[in-house]
């Protein structure tokens, strides 16, 4: 019984990340037929995992980067840019990691007999875990940047108090080697050595798949209790937000309302409204507005966390509960397609959000501008203020 159940929790392990399958790693025998054809699922996979993924990959690490020069640029000597830095430099460490992994798929590079090497096993070492580790690092920064912005809207006044420079740094650094640490017992079961290929008559250098272990084991409950529980907070922490938001709308707006002999200070809930702000209420209805913005753009990146990790989930969850779907089962092309679609919908979105950056904020679009040497002729210096810093980061 436990020895059925230690090597169920091996193949979950297994099961955490996609492989290909023009491979010959981990000998199977596939009952068949299975739901896709082998030709289908090799095209698919192809497609997905290394000619999009690379793509996207490519276009990320470059993102991420000109995001990490942004936040340096800056200063690290805020809470909050602290946070996204440590966001970009996540997602660009990952992307590293899964454009490795996309380059190896390369059919060529696979079937290849002259390298010697199984390279799409290695990854199994030196890619997947990592991968996987920084992927939930990302997702707990996001939550942390949620409640980070919840803060700033129920408590104001406390929240350079709660959510200090150190100890956001120690949050970052912690979620990393938290995850990194985690992912050591899937190499228990793993081991590095040459293998038999009977019908070439030649040995590979590959992965060898040890006895299960109680270790291995514990990696797969953590990585599903962290998985699970990451989902949930940032559901909770958007929807703490969101009511946050709307109380401090309401207040304001009353606030405001009183305060003025002109008129009622009149907020509409759609994005870009204007409305006539007596003059004694404009700093508090910029300040609104800038909060706002920051808040809308904070809550659009949770919620894009949240909707490419959840298919990760759910299909780890899957193979846990359901042998067949594993790298090994029946259902191997099923898995292969599914995981090659939730790679790539990841990588998207760690490469993306530079978009909603310079978007929505208007402290990181005159930074990049001003990088570039962009709208710094006549007319966007005799523009006034545009574009600078006023009050706090937005």
């Amino acid at each position: 019984m436990e020895q059925n159940l230690s090597t169920s929790l091996l193949e979950a392990t297994t099961a955490m990340e996609a492989r290909t399958a023009t491979t010959s790693s981990f000998d199977f025998e596939r009952d068949k037929p299975g739901l896709l054809s082998d030709e289908l699922t090799k095209t698919l996979y192809v497609t997905n995992f290394v000619i999009l993924n690379c793509l996207i990959c490519c276009f990320g690490l470059v993102s991420n980067a000109l995001n990490m020069a942004v936040y340096r640029k800056q200063g690290l000597r805020e809470a909050s840019n602290v946070s996204f830095f440590g966001l970009s430099v996540s997602d660009f460490c990952m992307l590293v990691f899964q454009l490795w992994m996309g380059v190896i798929e390369i059919p060529r590079l696979v079937t290849s007999s002259d390298l010697g090497v199984f390279l799409s096993e290695l990854t199994y070492v030196i890619g997947r875990p990592q991968r996987s580790a920084l992927v939930r690092t990302s997702v707990w920064i996001t939550v942390f940047i949620t409640l980070q912005r919840c803060a700033c809207v129920v408590k104001p006044l406390k929240v350079k108090a709660l959510f200090t420079l150190r100890r956001t740094r120690i949050f970052i650094v912690a979620c990393a080697l938290f995850f990194m640490l985690n992912s050591i017992p899937l190499y228990l079961g793993l081991d590095i050595g040459n293998k038999f290929i009977p019908k070439t008559n030649t040995s590979r250098l590959g992965v060898i798949k040890k006895a299960p272990t109680i270790l291995s084991g514990t990696t797969v409950f953590t990585s599903m209790f962290f998985q699970l529980f990451s989902l949930c907070a940032i559901v909770l922490s958007n929807i703490v937000l969101l009511c946050a938001m709307r109380q401090r709308r309401y207040r304001l707006r009353h606030l405001v309302s009183g305060l003025s002999d002109q008129g009622a200070f009149e907020m509409s809930s759609r994005v870009g409204a204007e409305a006539a702000v007596p003059p004694a209420d404009v700093a508090a209805f910029n300040r609104w507005k800038k909060d706002k913005k920051m808040n809308k753009m904070v809550l659009l990146l949770s919620s894009l966390q949240l909707v490419s990790f959840t298919p990760s989930a759910i299909a780890f969850m899957v193979s846990l509960l359901e042998p067949k779907i594993t790298p090994t089962g029946r259902y191997k092309n099923v898995f292969d397609t599914v995981w090659g679609f939730v790679v790539v919908l990841e990588a998207l979105n760690a490469s993306i959000n530079i978009v909603w950056y310079y978007s929505m904020s208007s402290r990181y679009k005159s930074t990049i501008n001003e990088m570039f040497g962009w709208g710094t002729g006549p007319a966007a210096r005799s523009g006034g203020g545009h574009g600078r810093k006023v009050g706090g980061r937005e």
